[in-house]
């Protein structure tokens, strides 16, 4: 990235340092969208794909529930691992490595004669875009210094993500109607080719030297947040446990309350009688 040099800073105390915009960041934002584009695709891609799916590998109903749901799965629940770990590996580096390993899962689910190596394509596929998601949007709060073009860079961005998973099922239907299942993922490898060479030209590094504590906590809370919910909703709610306090049912002993409650007063009052 770019630095502001001295001849380009007003002197004075009233001056303001700004840096430099990067001259080719909109080429970056392009480069960017693309991998993105990708990874949003491939979350509902093989949703028409399925039927052909089927009758090629015969997988069955449990397995095509991995195969379909188990992408969006792994996507979603390394997310912010993977922004705390651009922190401090980089985000250029983050972000080219998931994309290989993206293209690389590409081929492995092309190639699946059986269900299980397809699932574990998508496994990687969703390791890759996990890897791939928050470097791009780092990369682009780092390069865009001005707000207003930060913000229709993040624009611009959101409404990519959208549009991938909106197109992905027609680009499935034409490629498997062509082609077959299988192109569905080998588009992919193109893509990807063109994208890591284009960002290693493009892309500048960024890392943050000394990650705070707030990268780790919000790690371990993705990491365990799942975890805790299932242990909690899996409880069922005894009230009379061993453990758990039991609420008092006395009224208040106060004047007020006892003109408030006299039939509560007058029950929990101690008998002469008893027997």
């Amino acid at each position: 990235m770019e630095r502001a040099s001295p001849a380009d800073v007003p002197e004075g105390p009233a001056a303001v340092r700004r840096p430099v915009p990067d001259p080719g960041r909109w080429a970056v934002l392009a480069v960017l969208c693309s991998s993105l584009l990708l990874v949003a695709m491939d979350a509902t891609i093989l949703n028409v794909a399925l039927p052909s799916l089927i009758n090629d590998l015969e997988p069955g109903a449990l397995e095509q529930l991995w195969i379909i749901d188990i992408y969006g799965l792994v996507l979603g629940g390394l997310l912010v691992t993977s922004g705390a770990v651009s922190d401090w590996y980089g985000r250029k580096r983050l972000f080219l490595s998931g994309f290989v390993l993206f293209g690389l899962a590409s081929v492995v689910a092309a190639t699946a004669g059986s269900s299980a190596q397809l699932i574990g394509g998508r496994v990687l596929l969703g390791l890759g875009g996990a890897m791939v998601m928050p470097s791009t949007l780092s990369l682009i709060r780092n390069i865009f210094t001005d707000a207003h073009e930060r913000a229709l860079a993040i624009g611009i961005w959101a409404a990519v993500a959208g549009a991938g998973a909106c197109v992905g099922p027609v680009v499935g239907g034409v490629l498997v109607e062509h082609f077959g299942w299988s192109a569905a993922f080998w588009v992919n490898v193109t893509v990807v080719v063109v994208t890591v060479v284009a960002g290693l030209r493009l892309l500048p590094e960024y890392r943050t030297p000394q990650p705070g504590g707030l990268g780790r906590v919000a790690s371990a809370a993705a990491r365990n947040g799942p975890r805790l919910k299932r242990r909690c909703w899996s409880r069922p709610y005894r009230p009379n446990a061993p453990g758990r306090r039991a609420r008092s049912r006395r009224p208040p002993t106060n004047s007020a309350s006892a003109s408030v409650w006299p039939c509560s007063a007058a029950s929990t009052a101690p008998s002469s009688t008893g027997t």
